[in-house]
């Protein structure tokens, strides 16, 4: 899958968890890091608004697992330690339609689809 068919903005527009993930919003970027050494990264900034919460999660590691593309989640800032993962369970380069599965310990895993409203990862 080339990059530009997955980079952007996107709205979710169904969560399994209301309560958790109500509504929210993802960004998906090449962010460029200097360590270990100069490269950029894939890297994923969502924002989902529950019933009485506001969560900010960080994706960073992108990767596969067999056929599954994963990324682990942080919470804070890019570089803390992972809390959960996300994994693409369908993507669509027709409708720019994907879900993810969010997986922490302790919690339930949560489904989320979010439609792409933008190609340009900034705002």
């Amino acid at each position: 899958m080339a990059r530009q068919q997955w980079l952007g903005r996107y709205r979710m527009t169904w969560s399994s968890d209301p309560s958790f993930a109500r509504s929210g919003l993802l960004t998906l970027f090449l962010r460029p890091v200097t360590k270990p050494k100069v490269t950029v990264v894939p890297s994923g900034i969502m924002s989902v608004f529950g019933g009485d919460a506001t969560t900010v999660l960080y994706l960073t590691r992108f990767g596969h697992l067999g056929s599954r593309a994963v990324a682990d989640v942080n919470v804070g800032v890019f570089t803390s330690p992972p809390v959960g993962a996300v994994q693409l369970t369908t993507f669509s380069v027709a409708s720019h339609t994907l879900t993810l599965v969010f997986s922490a310990s302790a919690s339930r895993p949560v489904e989320m689809r979010f439609v792409r409203y933008s190609a340009d990862p900034h705002p």
